[in-house]
């Protein structure tokens, strides 16, 4: 598996979504970097083959530019408090010494490897905790509705029949665009820590574990999951409350056991409570579906998981349902919430240049094409991970809508897709020995 090329493309991600606030405030470079990404990601994907390249870890010296990259950029739109400022500064600064040191020494291995993840996890945990406490209630419609979603299901309210706090001006707060798992998993949350970010804090450390058991526990996988966790836009992630951290650990809970216990019954679970959360990540039925080769508990796990979850709610308003869900997103105009010309995407880019938009029957027609791409491309294994994540990477680019937290999310699956082919070629090396 080819490291330098995926490795570039996450660090230009990384770069493209850490200057500003997330959405295109002016800033072309932002659009042109995550364009160049994407051509590079879709050039490894189709034109290099597996044959010819190799996972050498010097790629990894990405490590130190990075987190020096976070010390500099540690997050926090919100955060206003001057004592937590500088102690989130200072660790993150301080994180330079043990990078370094873990690029230079080559002999990290064994009881090394869960030494230097478990410091680099505390750290993690203190800085989003810091983060949380500093920015108790960000300006975000997001933060709002995902704390008080919960609450007003057990006050026997229907989510996406009720009114949240105004957070925008102008924009009557009364919509819930996430399906029904969202909230169900925040429950416990919300009830004891009133705060729905401590989920997504759980989600980030359990999946930068994920990243280093499904990448072998070496000196490869540690790096990938300190990229993983101290990246400019982390911390600011956890602050907006967005889901991306949960979408991300169910994305690598499902990979775990795809690869790790080769079981397609767990793999549908996962998949189905991915779905329940965010409706499009359905879509990678068909990537695994051509990975098990149409396994039959694939498929059952798959819908019985999302039914127990989404059926309920649609059956007490399908309409109401579909349109604050799914149709939503597909609104002419888009719903005031969502800002399309301060999307990070190409037709963002096209607008600036003739006052237009792109037509979207040409837009679609690009994300399909890469989607029949992805499902059918001829590879001996079939990677579903990498397949998926230049799909869901094509829609970002392609569609109406893409901001910080899409990147993120991109980045995130590079990384964990490095992860698992560095493990198989490790694996298939000491097979042929």
């Amino acid at each position: 598996m080819s490291a330098i090329i995926p490795l570039v493309s996450f660090l230009l991600l990384t770069i493209a979504i850490s200057f500003q606030n997330g959405s295109f405030t002016g800033n072309l470079s932002q659009i042109y970097l995550i364009l160049i990404s994407f051509i590079l990601l879709s050039i490894n994907y189709f034109f290099i083959k597996q044959e010819q390249i190799n996972g050498e870890s010097r790629f990894f010296i990405i490590l130190p530019v990075v987190i020096a990259l976070f010390a500099v950029i540690p997050g926090g739109w919100w955060l206003n408090n001057p004592k937590i400022i500088g102690l989130i500064q200072i660790l993150s600064s301080l994180l330079i010494i043990p990078a370094v040191f873990m690029v230079v020494n080559r002999k990290i291995s064994g009881k090394n490897i869960g030494m230097f993840f478990s410091f680099f996890l505390m750290v993690a945990l203190i800085l989003r905790l810091l983060m949380i406490t500093g920015s108790p209630a960000p300006g975000i419609d997001v933060f709002a509705i995902l704390r008080e979603a919960p609450l007003k299901f057990l006050q026997g309210l229907n989510p996406y029949n009720t009114l949240y706090t105004h957070v925008f001006p102008g924009i009557t707060p009364d919509y819930y665009a996430y399906w029904p798992a969202s909230f169900f998993l925040q429950l416990p949350f919300v009830k004891i820590f009133n705060d729905p970010r401590y989920l997504l804090l759980s989600a980030d450390l359990l999946a930068a574990f994920l990243i280093l058991v499904l990448g072998g526990k070496n000196r490869i996988s540690l790096v990938l999951s300190v990229l993983y966790l101290f990246r400019p836009a982390s911390l600011s992630i956890t602050e907006a409350a967005w889901l991306t951290p949960l979408d991300f650990f169910l994305i690598a809970a499902l990979v775990y056991f795809i690869y790790k216990k080769k079981n397609p019954l767990m793999a549908g679970f996962f998949l189905g409570l991915l779905t329940s959360v965010q409706f499009f990540f359905g879509i990678m039925i068909f990537h695994l579906l051509k990975y098990f080769n149409w396994n039959k508990k694939l498929i059952l796990s798959f819908i019985i998981t999302t039914a127990i979850f989404v059926v309920p709610f649609f059956i007490i308003d399908p309409v109401r349902f579909w349109n604050q869900t799914v149709e939503v997103y597909f609104r002419n105009p888009p719903h005031p919430s969502i800002l399309i010309h301060t999307s990070l995407n190409l037709n963002t880019l096209y607008f600036v240049f003739t006052g237009f938009d792109l037509p979207s029957l040409l837009l679609n027609a690009f994300i399909l094409l890469f989607l029949i791409l992805s499902i059918f491309k001829k590879t001996t294994p079939y990677r579903p991970l990498e397949s998926f994540t230049l799909f869901l990477f094509s829609a970002f680019v392609f569609g109406r809508q893409a901001f910080i937290n899409y990147y993120y999310l991109i980045a995130s699956l590079i990384l964990l897709d490095l992860a698992v082919n560095m493990s198989q070629e490790n694996n298939k090396s000491v097979n042929e020995d």
